[in-house]
């Protein structure tokens, strides 16, 4: 009997080793704030446009991402929206669209709110990251746009 313990209580250890092993990403939702060290970052809106630039390439789906920043740090920052990340439910990375993104220099204490464009695949839900350069924290919102 007291085998069994033993054996059983061993298979019950290395199966919630193996459970905690696989938990699942937390990924925030639009409108969910995250802050990360000197900023703190909404994803208010995921949709697609029509919106294009003049002097680019014919492009089918382009994904407009509107953003809101905060700096919360002590000094001035620039934020940069085409340094975020957006892969489509398939795992491919999209491109960024050359349109009005976002690269701003924020003061301390400033909220700015402003785009960033991707070439869309259409595959949603997108996984949008944002790493900060210094600790390389990730903090990901799944998104699925609104259609016009």
């Amino acid at each position: 009997m007291k085998k069994i313990v033993i054996i059983f209580s061993a298979i019950l250890v290395i199966l919630t080793g193996c459970a905690k092993s696989h938990d699942k990403e937390r990924f925030y939702q639009l409108h969910e704030s995250i802050e990360a060290k000197a900023w703190e970052i909404a994803l208010d809106q995921a949709a697609y446009t029509d919106e294009r630039a003049q002097e680019s390439k014919p492009t089918e789906t382009v994904l407009r991402l509107k953003v809101t920043v905060k700096n919360i740090a002590a000094e001035e920052l620039l934020f940069d929206t085409t340094k975020l990340k957006v892969t489509d439910s398939e795992g491919e990375e999209l491109k960024i669209y050359p349109y009005e993104n976002m690269i701003e220099k924020i003061s301390p204490k400033q909220s700015l709110t402003g785009y960033s464009y991707f070439i869309a695949s259409k595959k949603a839900p997108y996984h949008v990251t944002y790493t900060y350069p210094i600790t390389k924290d990730t903090f990901t919102w799944e998104v699925t746009p609104e259609d016009k």
